[in-house]
């Protein structure tokens, strides 16, 4: 599973969580980040090695992760993997489905419209149109008012 801290993401996760229901599940949930970007949110001013995370940014990354997943997933095992790279993050999960011989990848989605999706991409939609295996794509939970 692909995720990226957002709402869509957790859906896909508690999609799992339902899917895992019906039968046995290896559940592997990989979050790629930009090393620069990750380094500006958390404050980090060290050196900046080129292919990897500052190992300061990796634990914090690796422990949101986990905490995240254990909040839809409690009482599965889980493997949480968090990947830095230059590179877009479709890449990455075609790769790990690829290197793992996985039968399945999930992800959500923002449902993006007209400027965002241009401006913002849609790894969903990329993962739809190029994945070599099966693809789950789980929108968002609405979200209801009383009125």
């Amino acid at each position: 599973m692909g995720y990226d801290f957002s709402a869509a993401s957790d859906a896909a996760l508690s999609w799992v969580n339902e899917l895992r229901t019906i039968g046995k599940l290896e559940t592997t949930v990989l979050y790629t980040n930009w090393p620069p970007d990750e380094a500006r949110r958390l404050g980090y001013e060290g050196p900046l090695p080129l292919a990897a995370n500052p190992e300061e940014i990796q634990k914090n990354l690796e422990g949101d992760l986990k905490r995240r997943i254990e909040k839809f997933l409690p009482k599965q095992k889980v493997t949480a993997i968090v990947e830095p790279g230059w590179g877009t993050p479709e890449g990455y999960l075609f790769e790990m489905a690829s290197r793992q011989k996985m039968d399945l990848i999930v992800v959500g989605t923002h449902q993006r419209q007209g400027l965002g999706r241009v401006l913002l991409g849609s790894v969903s939609r990329d993962v739809l149109h190029h994945a070599r295996v099966s693809v789950a794509v789980i929108p968002p939970a609405k979200t209801t008012t009383e009125k």
